[in-house]
């Protein structure tokens, strides 16, 4: 008894439901891309950052052995890992987001 008058009550919401999401529709789909866009760009941040970490653990490991030789090796391997680094902040933060947000929006 509950159930049917519940349904009967819900009915006239799903409709004018219906009717405002049909209206707003393109509103929708451009929120739901530039959601995805944001999405991918924080995983793509993570992914990066977790990179960035693990290159770097492996300079201190090398820095901080008392190898004279794995030394030597920690600061070119050091000069490389900050060269990566730049590179991957640059492509994360300035060229991915340009380049998403021309082929999302087009400008």
């Amino acid at each position: 008894m509950y159930l049917i008058v519940l349904s009967a009550f819900c009915m006239p919401l799903q409709i004018t439901y219906m009717h405002v999401s049909s209206i707003n529709a393109a509103t929708n789909s451009t929120a739901d891309i530039q959601g995805m866009v944001n999405r991918i760009l924080f995983i793509a941040a993570t992914l990066s950052a977790g990179i960035i970490a693990l290159v770097w653990i492996r300079v201190g490991i090398a820095f901080f052995s008392s190898d004279p030789n794995k030394k030597i090796r920690a600061k070119e391997l050091a000069m490389q890992a900050m060269i990566g680094s730049i590179i991957i902040i640059m492509a994360i933060s300035g060229i991915a987001y340009a380049l998403l947000h021309y082929i999302v929006v087009g400008s």
